[in-house]
């Protein structure tokens, strides 16, 4: 326990980040003695380091060369079943519209979703919910969390000609008509909208 503890104080202070010319010298001291203490275990020591990053551009090619960290394992966001299971649980503990927030069909609108974003869409979802005095959550309020999530917190008091709304409309009709033309797009088009968000001035949202 003592020898974990002395890792977990290294580890906090080390983090793993580069060694650089303008780096102070107590970092550079507790870097190299780190990188020693795990070149000092031996085979039959039966200690096992295990590390976790999420800047792994960031770390000293000296700590992950081979003979220290030679296994790397990447942890990809959830595919499309993972996300599916993940809403299950977390739809599980509010009151919804079951017909219509269907863990499957929420994980088709939410790729590349990590399982803290599906948690903080399932919040803001209740939120906007009470904010509606809504008693139960239904898609609607998934989808402009989905969005939120995205892109940002929708500009609705957005000063903009009417010229700019026009074209903008037009440039977002363009891509509905294109998606209506295909017969999957189609059975999937989910909103058009020409509220702001973020960069964004207008989106075509697909399920």
């Amino acid at each position: 326990m003592k020898l974990i503890h002395y890792f977990r104080i290294l580890l906090f202070k080390y983090r793993g980040s580069r060694r650089g010319f303008y780096e102070h010298s107590s970092s550079r001291a507790t870097i190299n003695q780190f990188l020693a203490e795990i070149d000092g275990f031996e085979p039959l020591d039966n200690v096992i380091v295990i590390g976790a990053t999420n800047h792994e551009k960031d770390l000293d090619s000296a700590a992950v060369r081979p003979g220290r960290f030679d296994k790397k394992i990447f942890i990809h966001p959830p595919d499309e079943n993972g996300r599916t299971q993940v809403l299950e649980f977390y739809i599980g503990k509010i009151n919804l519209k079951k017909d219509q927030l269907v863990p499957n069909k929420l994980s088709k609108m939410t790729p590349g979703f990590t399982g803290a974003d599906l948690e903080n869409v399932i919040n803001i979802s209740v939120i906007n919910a009470v904010n509606k005095d809504k008693e139960e959550v239904t898609v609607e309020e998934f989808g402009e969390a989905r969005d939120r999530v995205l892109m940002g917190i929708s500009r609705k008091n957005y000063n903009v000609s009417d010229k700019k709304r026009f074209l903008t409309s037009l440039h977002e009709a363009g891509h509905t008509l294109i998606c209506y033309k295909s017969e999957f797009c189609r059975k999937n088009l989910h909103k058009v909208t020409i509220i702001p968000r973020g960069p964004a001035e207008g989106v075509v949202c697909m399920h």
